[in-house]
C-alpha cells in the first residue's frame, strides 16, 4: 500500500512539473519580407521575424538597458551563409517601471522585427539562420533566457540559359 501511494505521489509530482518545464510562451516565425527565390553571393535579403506571445507574457526589448533583465538579442551565426547588413528594425517598446529592475522595455502580444542580411561571398548554403535569445516573463515568474534557432530555406536562383551556356536565348 505504501509503495503504491509513493508511486502515485511521484507520478503526480512529475505531471505537475511537466507543464512548467515545457512552457514556451513565445512563438517565433521567420519569413522573407520582400522578393522571392534565393540570394546569390553579395545579394541582400530582407527577413521578417515575428514573435507572438501568449496572453499575459512579455519579452524585453533589443534596447533594454544593461543591469536588469536579459535584453532581446537577434543574431545570424558567424559561420552561416548570411551576414547582418544593418541594424535590426524594431518597433518602439513599452516602457514601464518594474519593482525589481526599475525602468524596463517590453513587447507584448505580437511584434515584428526587420532583418537586412547579405549573402556572404565565400559561404555555401541557401538557408538563412536567425538566432533569437529572449527572456519571457509574466506578472508572477520569469523563465530563464532561451535561444531559438529559426531557419528559412531560400531556393537556389535559376541561372538564365544564356548566362549558363554563353549562347543567346531564343525569343
Amino acid at each position: 500500500m505504501h509503495a503504491r501511494l509513493s508511486c502515485a505521489l511521484a507520478a503526480l509530482l512529475l505531471a505537475a512539473a511537466r507543464p512548467a518545464a515545457a512552457q514556451e510562451p513565445v512563438h517565433w516565425r521567420l519569413a522573407r519580407a520582400t522578393g522571392r527565390g534565393s540570394a546569390r553571393p553579395g545579394d541582400r535579403v530582407r527577413l521578417r521575424l515575428t514573435a507572438t506571445l501568449d496572453s499575459g507574457w512579455y519579452i524585453y526589448s533589443l534596447t533594454q538597458p544593461a543591469g536588469g533583465p536579459y535584453a532581446l538579442r537577434i543574431t545570424l551565426p558567424e559561420d552561416g551563409p548570411f551576414r547582418l547588413d544593418g541594424a535590426i528594425a524594431a518597433p518602439d517598446p513599452e516602457r514601464h517601471h518594474d519593482p525589481n529592475f526599475g525602468v524596463v522595455e517590453t513587447y507584448r502580444g505580437a511584434v515584428a522585427f526587420g532583418i537586412r542580411a547579405r549573402r556572404a561571398e565565400a559561404r555555401r548554403g541557401d538557408v538563412a539562420v536567425v538566432l533569437v535569445r529572449s527572456q519571457a516573463c509574466n506578472d508572477r515568474i520569469c523563465l530563464p533566457p532561451h535561444t531559438d534557432s529559426l531557419r528559412l530555406a531560400l531556393a537556389p536562383r535559376a541561372t538564365p540559359p544564356a548566362a549558363r551556356t554563353g549562347v543567346p536565348a531564343r525569343p
